[in-house]
């Protein structure tokens, strides 16, 4: 009886506790859902939830849990619109699934916010504002709270995983969506006209957001797709997840009022904008002036920083790929600064409208003396970058000149830094007779007179870089009629070339590399290949160069090729034609150095005069220099003096200390009648320098054949030279006999024992025929019975 009454107590127990658990679980709380042809919405969160206002039948009704905005049909627009308040510190959860609202003749926002605001996305949504007004407003002059937009669950409420957002990004499907439209004058995402919007973060979705074209009069100005409206600015824009495609506002044909496709709406710039993530991918497009990613019509951009993700950014006419906004017909256009790639995943391509950098300035003209857009402090450290400017605008670095009555001044580049990537940078190709822009460096005026911008201060340090420079600029330097000074190669593989008058690597036509004061050209390590255009250098001088001064190059390591182009133009040094002599030095003091210089002239293929020194190539490293008229190699220089080296001329392959003799090779073997030749050759590669030495024949002596020698007495088998009973000489005492069975021990092998250890084998237990092992194993097992036999028993006993 007393076991059923504890069994009993143990089920009443164990149900009083279940009841008390349920008893103390949350209720669990459920969103408000809301729909869009029930009226507008109002929503405002405060400190303990959000609080809603829909029509006339619901007024400040406080939501349980997330609030989540629908449609009972939404193939069907509503012409209801929402606002979402937050108040301070507070923040407005709301989800928007499957949401269709079109405001565009309601003169109002579809959804506008206010506050700190963040929306999840179900399912697919489509937001249209009307004239003047974003499809999701987040304008600056309503507060400094952030929007942000997230993909974060699935449709029925659980988180997604990272793998999944991944795998939506990928194909395309199953993310949440939000198409976004401004009205004319409105960005599709942030800021209404005339309005600026900051502190916009995209972190999953599948996000299409395109600002509100011109109707038509040419007094809408555009905004941004993300970012500001028209004359508004688009600051602190952070893509760091999904699947954004943003286009700027469309101008108004010939006058343009353009916006970017991420960060300033017309005549406004773009600050601080960072995109992230290796699985984020960025179409950026801007429209009549606007920068793909950065300024908006004639707007500067500083601070975009790119560390992660697939990005493709294209300018509209006049504007840069990522950077400057273009201005057709005022005064200054848009600069660029301060713009970052990094990350080994990161895959960048920017492409410049016409007239436009890739990555840099906007063009800059019109009927007046202006300026168009520089570009400074553009820093790559990773990732692959494909740079390409348009018309006369630099791949990497300044605008082209636009004019059409007055001569432009274009766009300069300073402070370029490459690291690490692998890196393309295309200069704009040019029309006609108008010169294009360089690869990295100054764009050229639009009319031709090579009133290009110098590239300054262009260092490259590691990674794989290919510039090439368009018609008259410099594959890495100035535009055409421009200089360059400061260019620093000490790593990486760089190849530059150029089409026409600049060189590969230098001066554009009619310019040079570097002042009096300071060098233009030095390299220090790294593996070079530039190749000038026509009449110009490969390294140095433009064709024609006018300047005060020649080119100043000092190279003191690394793998160098300097291919002169057509005509008389030196591998390194002078073009054709040029004013002034260039200043080269050459010496192996940093690391080991390897120049091959070529002329396709008659002049020679490294001009420098006085200035040109070799005394240094063997102090601290090893060196060689080569010199090519065309394809035929003339000359080398190495271990600190010049070596003649005419191949066809035997006279000039002398023995000589200038060089460092190495292998040999018998040219000729002797023989009675004729000597031999031996060949010495030079031990430092490249280098061709060889002498020869005659040798006499030799006749081989006679071999001799050793006496004969009584032959050894055979062994008796069986027997042994030592004495019966011990071990032959030489043989361990324990050695196997010949006829021992393979791995089997002998009678002499000792196991040994550490000191002090004691061993105990099967031979030293009694020899009793028991199992000792199985008798052990009884005693215990019959111990164990018995106290369990114990127990029981007192148990039974108490029971009684």
């Amino acid at each position: 009886m007393r076991v059923k009454s504890n069994k009993l107590a143990l089920r009443v127990l164990s149900t009083a506790t279940f009841l008390a658990m349920v008893s103390s679980c949350a209720t669990a709380a459920f969103a408000g859902t809301y729909y869009m042809e029930d009226g507008s919405i109002s929503i405002v969160a405060k400190t303990d939830g959000n609080y809603i206002t829909q029509g006339t039948t619901i007024n400040d009704q406080k939501d349980a849990g997330e609030t989540v905005i629908t449609n009972h049909d939404s193939e069907t627009a509503s012409k209801n619109t929402v606002t979402i308040k937050a108040e301070e510190d507070c923040t407005a959860n709301v989800t928007l699934d499957n949401v269709n609202i079109d405001a565009s003749d309601t003169g109002k926002a579809a959804i506008h916010t206010e506050g700190n605001v963040t929306l999840e996305l179900d399912g697919d949504n489509t937001l249209t504002g009307g004239t003047g007004h974003a499809g999701l407003e987040k304008n600056d002059n309503t507060g400094n709270g952030t929007l942000i937009i997230k993909d974060d669950k699935n449709d029925d409420g659980t988180e997604k995983t990272e793998e999944q957002k991944k795998a939506e990004t990928e194909s395309g499907k199953g993310a949440g969506s939000l198409t976004a439209t401004g009205g004319a004058g409105g960005a599709g995402i942030g800021g209404a006209s005339s309005r600026s919007s900051s502190n916009i973060t995209i972190t999953g979705g599948n996000i299409t957001a395109t600002a509100g074209s011109n109707s038509g009069t040419r007094l809408v100005y555009c905004g941004a797709g993300i970012g500001g409206g028209g004359f508004g600015e688009g600051n602190n824009i952070k893509i760091t997840g999904g699947t954004v495609n943003a286009t700027g506002g469309e101008g108004n044909g010939f006058y343009h009022y353009g916006g970017a496709g991420i960060g300033g709406g017309y005549q406004r710039g773009a600050n601080d904008i960072i995109i992230s993530g290796n699985d984020t991918r960025v179409t950026a497009t801007g429209k009549d002036g606007g920068a793909g990613i950065g300024g908006g019509f004639a707007g500067t951009a500083t601070d975009i920083t790119i560390s992660g993700g697939t990005v493709d950014a294209t300018g509209g006419s006049h504007g840069a790929g990522i950077g400057g906004g273009g201005n057709s017909y005022q005064s200054a256009a848009g600069s660029a600064s301060n713009i970052t790639i990094s990350g080994d995943k990161t895959h960048v391509t920017a492409t410049g409208g016409l007239w436009g950098a890739g990555i840099g300035g906007g063009a800059g003209g019109g009927v007046k003396n202006s300026t168009a857009g520089n570009a400074s402090n553009i820093t790559i450290s990773g990732g692959t970058v494909i740079a390409t400017g348009n018309g006369s605008a630099a791949g990497i670095g300044g605008g082209s000149g636009v004019a059409f009555v007055r001569v432009p001044k274009a766009g300069s580049a300073t402070n370029i830094t490459i690291s690490g990537g692998n890196v393309t940078a295309i200069g704009g190709k040019g029309f006609d007779s108008i010169s294009g822009g360089a690869g990295i460096g100054g764009g050229t005026d639009s009319l031709g007179q090579s009133n290009g911008g110098a590239g300054s201060n262009i260092t490259i340090s590691g990674g794989t870089v290919n510039a090439v420079g368009g018609r008259n600029s410099a594959g890495i330097g100035g535009g055409d009629g421009a200089g360059c000074s400061g260019i620093t190669i000490s790593g990486g593989t760089v190849t530059a070339s150029s089409e026409d008058g600049a060189a590969g690597i230098g001066g554009g036509r009619w310019a040079g590399a570097g002042t009096a004061d300071s060098a233009g050209v030095t390299i220090t390590n790294g593996t070079v290949t530039a190749n000038g255009g026509a009449g110009a250098a490969g390294i140095g001088d433009g064709a024609n160069n006018v300047s005060d001064v020649g080119s100043v190059i000092s190279i003191t390591g690394g793998t160098v090729t300097a291919n002169g182009g057509a005509g008389e133009a030196a591998g390194i040094g002078n073009g054709e034609n040029d004013a002034r002599d260039a200043a080269v030095s050459i010496s192996a003091t940093n690391a080991a150095l390897d120049v091959t210089a070529v002329t396709q002239g008659s002049g020679e293929a490294i001009t420098g005069g006085d200035d040109l020194t070799m005394a240094k190539l063997d102090n601290l490293f090893s060196g060689v220099v080569r010199f090519f008229h065309g394809e035929d190699h003339y000359n080398t220089v190495h271990n600190g003096k010049y070596v003649g080296m005419d191949d066809n001329n035997a006279d000039e392959h002398k023995k000589t200390d200038a060089h460092i003799w190495g292998s040999t090779e018998i040219i000729r073997q002797a023989t009675p009648t004729e000597q031999g030749i031996l060949r010495h050759h030079c031990a430092v590669d490249g280098c061709k320098g060889y002498y020869e030495e005659f040798f006499d024949y030799v006749a081989p002596t006679e071999p001799v054949t050793p006496a004969p020698t009584d032959p050894d007495t055979p062994d008796v088998p069986g027997t042994s030279d030592s004495t019966p009973g011990t071990p032959a000489q030489g043989t361990p005492a324990d050695a196997a006999t010949a006829d021992a069975v393979p791995g089997a021990a002998t009678a002499e092998e000792v196991s040994v024992t550490p000191s002090g250890a004691q061993t105990v084998t099967a031979a030293a237990l009694p020899k009793t025929g028991v199992n000792w092992l199985a008798a052990v194993g009884s005693a215990i097992s019959g111990m164990v019975l018995l106290a369990a036999g114990y127990v029981l028993d007192r148990k039974s006993r108490r029971q009684n």
